[in-house]
């Protein structure tokens, strides 16, 4: 079962239409799976791990390091092995104002509850199409350049 790399929970599978992906139910933090990463961005060149001070986070799935990319003022943890992708909490929210997608607009059928409360956990289940293509596109620019 993959467990969470900050906190070692067991992730749960997030059920979509468009994309596969788990949620720490702790932390909130989102799991992309390589084969939802690379099947929407195209192949990901994979940097070989580099040293760090303390433990890295690990991946879910093969629990190789996860490597940290900051693009924008987001930070996006690549798996070193089969490039997958982690987003913690607040992560994919910030990934969507970057890209000025309305949260408001991408959330699809979450209730005027949850619409109205930014603090809210956005699943990639919740969001639409083109929500959905703007975090994809915002990691394979962050990706691009390594």
């Amino acid at each position: 079962m993959p467990q969470c790399p900050r906190d070692h929970h067991i992730l749960e599978v997030r059920p979509a239409l468009l994309l596969a992906s788990s949620r720490c139910p702790q932390c909130a933090g989102l799991w992309l799976p390589a084969t939802t990463v690379n099947g929407r961005i195209g192949w990901v060149a994979r940097p070989h791990p580099v040293s760090v001070h303390g433990l890295p986070p690990r991946c879910p799935e093969d629990r190789a390091p996860l490597l940290a990319v900051f693009h924008h003022g987001v930070e996006v943890d690549l798996c070193s092995s089969c490039g997958g992708v982690w987003l913690d909490h607040g992560e994919l929210e910030q990934i969507l104002r970057e890209r000025r997608i309305e949260l408001k607009s991408a959330v699809q059928d979450l209730g005027q509850e949850a619409a109205a409360n930014p603090q809210a956990i956005i699943d990639l289940a919740d969001l639409g199409s083109d929500a959905l293509s703007a975090v994809l596109d915002f990691i394979a620019d962050a990706l691009s350049g390594l």
